[in-house]
């Protein structure tokens, strides 16, 4: 028997968040008879209670963003615990892990891009810095065509490895748990939800927009909206407001903040919106679909193909206020068998294409290869 081989995670922090909860369940699912995982966090903050010892915890104190004292600090960390792979999850980690590495010949690399395209300059440095990574990972083939456009990676330099999603927790309800699911969110209308952080690529205003041309074409019916989240500043949630106003659609609209249960919120509403302007891979059209509810998806949402259209819900067009208005129109027309069957075969897609042990196994699988190369 060999001894578990250390593996150093880094992320900018542990707020709730989708790629978060990935690197959460990632750290949980490790077989701790092969890695031993220490995490480095440039915010200590860990809203998710993660069970490791302290010792296996690096503080990098950054809590602004990474700098290159975050650089400095995780070569100090690579010296102490002598990591057989180093995994960065994205932004200037990935740039700042792979100097240290560098530095310090210590370790493999592999680098991470998760949250959908990056910015103008995380793209500039990823093209920059790419050839001092063992592999890079992201976990959408949107991403990686990304990188291969704007990033000039060439296209077999980067591995997919899918989202996971918990099928135990995201789960549908049904009766008399639905029914009390229902009455404690407010659903008493059927009811679309948008799961999200209200941030521009989430693309709440052009919703708001959709539901605007809804009503003056009298196409709303009784259907209301739930936006589900915190803004991501004060700024964006007084624009959203003012934008509501002008639409004249306040009485459709609810805006209940951040969900401390998602699962009940998913499982307890009639259809999930996912209207994205750009995305990785969506976590909360995976969890949507375990919960066994119909969504309606962006294309930038869904570059993976999670939902094929009438299937597991609908596609629509674009992201602009007139694709989304007749995505909504459409799937307001839907029967309630229609929905049902839809629900069906989203829960039975998620169970089996998407579930977290996958999502651990191929990931130490990229590992057992980058070692091996």
């Amino acid at each position: 028997m060999t001894a578990p081989l250390p593996v150093l995670l880094a992320i900018s922090s542990l707020h709730r968040g989708g790629a978060e909860r990935q690197f959460v369940e990632l750290v949980r699912g490790l077989d701790r008879t092969r890695w031993t995982p220490h995490i480095a966090l440039c915010d200590a903050t860990d809203e998710y209670g993660l069970d490791l010892p302290a010792s296996h915890r690096i503080d990098l104190r950054s809590a602004g963003g990474s700098t290159p004292l975050t650089g400095m600090r995780l070569a100090r960390a690579l010296r102490r615990v002598r990591p057989a792979i180093v995994h960065t999850f994205g932004g200037l980690l990935n740039i700042y892990g792979r100097l240290a590495v560098r530095a310090t010949g210590i370790g493999r690399m592999v680098s991470a891009v998760r949250e959908g395209v990056p910015n103008a300059r995380d793209t500039r440095l990823e093209r920059i810095t790419a050839g001092l990574t063992d592999a890079l990972l992201v976990n959408s083939v949107g991403t990686r065509d990304e990188l291969v456009r704007r990033a000039k990676i060439p296209a077999e330099r980067i591995d997919v490895v899918p989202n996971g999603v918990d099928t135990a927790r995201f789960t549908p309800l049904h009766g008399a748990s639905r029914d009390e699911a229902r009455a404690r969110f407010g659903f008493v209308a059927p009811t679309l939800v948008v799961l999200a952080r209200m941030s521009p690529e989430k693309n709440h205003p052009a919703i708001v927009r959709a539901l605007g041309l809804l009503r003056r074409e009298g196409a709303l019916g009784p259907w209301r909206v739930c936006f589900a989240g915190r803004a991501a500043s004060p700024a964006l949630d007084a624009a959203l407001r003012a934008e509501i106003a002008r639409e004249g659609v306040g009485d459709v609209i609810e805006m209940p903040g951040a969900v401390g249960d998602p699962e009940a919120l998913l499982a307890a509403c009639d259809g999930v919106l996912q209207a994205s302007r750009y995305e990785g891979m969506s976590n909360v059209v995976l969890e949507a679909l375990a919960c066994g509810v119909p969504v309606l998806v962006s294309p930038p949402a869904d570059r993976d193909g999670l939902v094929h259209d009438g299937v597991e819900g609908l596609r629509l067009a674009d992201t602009d206020a007139r694709a989304i208005a007749d995505g909504l129109a459409r799937f307001f027309r839907l029967a309630a068998h229609e929905r049902h069957t839809m629900a069906t075969a989203a829960r039975e897609r998620a169970v089996r294409d998407f579930s977290l042990a996958a999502m651990v196994t191929r990931t130490c699988a990229l590992w057992e290869r980058t070692l091996a190369r």
